[in-house]
């Protein structure tokens, strides 16, 4: 590593440390600048209670997450695991392409909004739930009685 490079590297490790002072003791936080553009790392369950949950971990790997290696996490947690991943009380940093998570969000906002219009179309068709009124979409205090 060149010298720029390392001294770099220590004024943002000494800022960071200054930031978790100021904000508090967020443990889990992850400065976005040492994540690389196109990924989105999150913090996922290895371990409950100090058993680790495999079956969990074998569901995110199907799904396209992969641990953060310890080489890209920098100093954020000091010295890396055994695996050499990012590990922390029962949590592994995981990364997965950020097209794939918006396109996952963007599937779950889809899937909600067809249950949300299902609801809708039942309660026009089901003259008990409306009272031949309509759906409103309007909020407003109860009458008092």
């Amino acid at each position: 590593m060149s010298e720029t490079r390392s001294v770099q590297r220590s004024s943002q490790r000494a800022e960071m440390r200054r930031r978790h002072r100021r904000l508090g003791t967020d443990k889990f936080y992850i400065d976005p600048a040492l994540i690389p553009e196109h990924m989105h790392w999150e913090w996922k369950r290895l371990s409950v209670l100090g058993q680790e949950d495999r079956s969990h971990q074998v569901a995110l790997e199907r799904l396209g997450w992969e641990p953060v290696p310890a080489a890209l996490g920098g100093d954020l947690m000091g010295k890396p695991s055994a695996s050499g991943h990012i590990e922390m009380d029962g949590q592994i940093l995981m990364q997965i392409p950020r097209e794939e998570i918006e396109e996952a969000r963007a599937e779950d906002y889809d899937r909600a909004q067809g249950a949300v219009q299902q609801r809708m179309a039942a309660m026009k068709a089901d003259p008990k739930l409306n009272k031949g009124k309509g759906v409103r979409r309007t909020y407003e205090a109860p009458p008092d009685e």
